[in-house]
């Protein structure tokens, strides 16, 4: 035997969780992803002008006279100083020795040239400094000379720009991730919807219904639907043993009863003295009873298989409902008991439904009628159409229907407290609540002026 431990955190909350870390991680990644490319296009924007400031400046070189002049590229520079407040710095070295520039800017260690400029981030008096270095060389009196160029700028331009970008790539992605959680939301929910149409499917079902469940379910419902269908069956072979056994229990004592009745009768009927027909008429009683009870035994496991076979035919209610009040009416005269019809009979009512079924719940509801009913009196049978559903109304008289607890009278084996000398097992309003729950219909019982018993048969039309 496996055993599982409870684990009460839904499904839905699983994936719910799940999407949305993997929502963040994506937030993260395209918030980290946007920054890094725009600190780039900076860089690469601001290294473009540091590049340029440095050919202005060796084109601005000039050799002559055994010595080196230059002519500042002012616009080059004054364009650099244009953005923001941003401090330019440069210096230019001959081989080692210091030209002109500042003094205690750092020296670079690598150099470039012009096609390909050394850039380098460095830092200066506290500030972040991108840096260009170059070196050129040139000819004076005869001999090479190499000239090294540095030019730097703060980068406080480039830090507000990307502290402003950084603030809108914070609400884009904000959002994205707010977008991507109501997505999740919707997503995980119909990824579930097969999950609970399944189980509304089944949920509705009624409690006798143990019908193949065939719903087109996607692929990886399959294994489900036939491990729940596989249940049902071996479920319904289960039940269908117990019914047989049941009823075949039933048939085989019902035929030695009706034996033992004959025989003490006919007994009776010789005795003599007035304490062997007591007994006897104990007897005699007793067998009634207990062939009763079989006989509503069989009934019951009749109801019961015809609930899952759902064998529905075209029945026109209102002959059926004359046939069976026309079969208890010898019963009904023998106490004096009138049965009144008072049907719709201005068209024909045809439903689809099981007529065994419909027989089984009007035979049990008139026999009660009849035996509960005191001698001399009416008992009445309607019928009306109301919201769409076919309604059977039989009102009788019964002493002592204060003391009855309506739920307590369905249930199996349950009678009420006037039920005292007289012959009954307790299961036919069990028999009629699950035979009407088989015909999609509904039983209801009412008590008016606590003499006066109505039970009612609620049946759709469609």
């Amino acid at each position: 035997m496996i055993s599982l431990k409870t684990n009460n955190f839904s499904l839905k909350n699983r994936l719910l969780i799940q999407l949305s870390i993997i929502a963040a991680i994506l937030s993260i990644i395209i918030f980290v992803g946007i920054r890094t490319l725009v600190t780039q296009t900076l860089t690469t924007t601001q290294d473009g002008l540091l590049k340029a400031s440095v050919n202005s400046i060796v084109e601005g070189v000039r050799v002559g006279n055994n010595d080196i002049y230059l002519i500042w590229p002012f616009e080059t520079f004054s364009t650099l100083g244009r953005l923001g407040e941003d401090r330019i710095f440069y210096r230019l070295d001959k081989n080692n020795e210091f030209l002109i520039g500042y003094n205690k800017f750092p020296k670079s260690k690598i150099y470039g040239n012009l096609s390909k400029p050394s850039f380098k981030t460095i830092n200066y008096k506290e500030k972040n400094i991108r840096t260009v270095s170059v070196k050129h060389l040139f000819t004076i009196k005869g001999k090479p000379t190499e000239i090294y160029i540095t030019v730097g700028q703060t980068q406080n331009f480039q830090f507000n720009i990307l502290k402003d970008v950084t603030t809108n790539i914070f609400v884009i992605v904000f959002i994205f991730f707010i977008i991507s959680i109501f997505l999740s939301f919707i997503t995980t929910s119909l990824a579930l919807r097969p999950v609970n149409l399944l189980a509304k499917e089944v949920k509705e079902r009624g409690p006798h219904d143990l019908q193949e469940v065939k719903y087109p379910s996607p692929k990886e419902l399959k294994p489900l639907l036939n491990s729940l269908n596989g249940f049902i069956k071996r479920l319904q072979n289960s039940l269908k043993k117990t019914e047989i056994f049941i009823a075949e229990a039933a048939h085989h004592i019902k035929t030695p009863l009706t034996v033992v009745k004959s025989e003490s009768e006919l007994a009776l009927r010789k005795s003599k003295t007035p304490e062997n027909r007591v007994h006897l008429r104990n007897i005699i009683r007793s067998v009634d009873q207990t062939s009763r009870s079989s006989i509503q035994l069989l009934e019951h496991a009749m109801v019961m298989y015809r609930a899952e076979k759902k064998q529905r035919e075209l029945c026109e209610v209102n002959q059926i409902i004359k046939k069976i009040a026309d079969n208890y009416k010898p019963a009904a005269n023998l106490r004096d008991i009138n049965i009144k019809l008072n049907l719709l009979t201005d068209y024909n009512i045809e439903i689809l439904l099981d007529r065994i079924l419909l027989e089984v719940t009007l035979r049990n509801l008139i026999d009660n009628a009849i035996k509960y009913s005191p001698i001399e009196e009416n008992i009445i049978i309607k019928s009306i159409i109301n919201n769409n559903k076919y309604i059977i109304l039989i009102e009788n008289i019964s002493l002592n229907m204060d003391k009855i607890n309506k739920n307590q009278l369905v249930k199996r084996f349950s009678r009420g407290k006037n039920h005292k000398n007289i012959i009954g097992t307790g299961l036919g309003l069990a028999i009629v609540t699950e035979a009407v729950q088989a015909l999609k219909g509904k039983f209801n019982i009412k008590i008016e002026n606590k003499k006066k018993l109505i039970t009612s048969i609620l049946l759709p039309l469609k």
